[in-house]
């Protein structure tokens, strides 16, 4: 299976491999996950696209305390959110509507009892959930 080491790379990629999916990594260098994938749903859209962050979710660990534990919707909910994307932006991103978007996003202010964007921003850099 080839990989790339960043989001520029992972485009430069798509036309000669031609694949039906790509795994995408949300905090990946250069170009993040998110926007190699909007771009890559434009040059090709028989490519879908799946964040590697809803992967890893699929398989929680379990050292993490269950408050900061996100569900498999929460964690890239809340990267568009770090990322300055509306739930109208981003909904499409991820293949859901944007009123599942807005779901996942006001359980994890209450989840996490953060209420600030500016905070919400600071908690997923500090998890690694995106990069500053």
């Amino acid at each position: 299976m080839p990989e790339a080491s960043d989001g520029q790379e992972a485009l430069g990629r798509v036309p000669s491999l031609e694949p039906d999916i790509a795994v995408m990594d949300i905090s990946m260098p250069t170009l993040n996950g998110l926007n190699a994938a909007r771009q890559m749903n434009r040059s090709s859209p028989k490519t879908k696209t799946i964040l590697a962050s809803a992967v890893l979710e699929a398989y929680p660990s379990s050292s993490e305390n269950s408050k900061h534990a996100l569900m498999s919707r929460e964690r890239p909910v809340l990267a568009l959110v770090a990322e300055g994307k509306s739930s109208k932006d981003g909904a499409p991103l991820l293949g859901i509507s944007v009123k599942t978007a807005e779901s996942p996003g006001t359980r994890l202010m209450h989840k996490l009892d953060i209420h600030e964007t500016a905070r919400l921003v600071l908690y997923a850099i500090r998890h690694g959930i995106v990069q500053a």
